[in-house]
């Protein structure tokens, strides 16, 4: 086959993008249903394309798939090329697939104690996620946010996200948003204000133990999988 790279490699640039485009676009034809099987060569031709809409697509697919199998390497460099062409093209994805991309990619930096990487994404990119109003995928980012604020000591800057956070939860209404808000509140209950919560009563005997406790269960919750079916949990 190696005639194959010398044919390919004597096409001029115009000749070789117009090649991806046609082998993406067949795949993507014959993949119908299934194309997850085959999101990374998708991600890969599309990416020599121009279609940048394509091409952020499928590399956020393919960080979601390899993150679901927790191959975090993997993941996080289909999720960097696909940040690296959100920002250079904005108007690539719709406000709904930026979403999508960074409850994924926020999980992984979250994971992968990247905090002030995530810091600087959700900067960036949280005013289009609000723009989605009253969404489950808001308050899952948010709570990532409100991670990576704490873990960096900005506690003020947490409790006002949070702040935002829990009334959208609230009337979301649904167990996985009250949940993951619930996680955040612990968070910032025992590190930036110390209180009684408005959703749970702690009895003096229980307030008398060790303030570790419930540092404990708000990292092993937040910190918490859950994808495609799968559970992990760190530590």
């Amino acid at each position: 086959m190696r005639w194959c790279g010398t044919l390919y490699h004597s096409l001029l640039g115009d000749g070789r993008t117009a090649l991806h485009a046609k082998i993406a676009d067949e795949l993507e034809r014959r993949g119908g249903n299934r194309l997850i099987e085959v999101a990374e060569v998708l991600a890969y031709h599309y990416s020599q394309t121009s279609r940048a809409d394509k091409a952020f697509g499928y590399l956020s697919m393919a960080g979601s798939k390899s993150l679901g199998a927790y191959s975090l390497d993997e993941a996080a460099t289909h999720f960097a090329a696909a940040l690296a062409l959100l920002d250079k093209s904005p108007e690539c994805a719709s406000d709904d697939q930026v979403a999508e991309f960074l409850v994924s990619y926020a999980l992984l930096l979250n994971l992968t104690d990247q905090v002030k990487t995530m810091i600087g994404i959700l900067e960036r990119y949280l005013p289009r996620i609000d723009r989605l109003g009253d969404d489950v995928r808001a308050v899952l980012i948010r709570h990532h946010y409100v991670f990576a604020l704490v873990w960096n000591t900005r506690y003020r800057e947490a409790a006002a996200v949070q702040r935002e956070t829990l009334p959208i939860a609230e009337r979301l209404g649904d167990s996985r948003s009250r949940a993951y808000s619930l996680t955040s509140e612990l968070l910032i209950s025992t590190t930036a204000a110390p209180k009684a919560l408005r959703s749970l009563r702690y009895s003096k005997e229980k307030q008398s133990r060790s303030r570790l406790t419930p540092m404990i269960v708000t990292v092993r919750v937040g910190r918490g999988v859950s994808l495609g079916g799968r559970s992990f949990t760190e530590g």
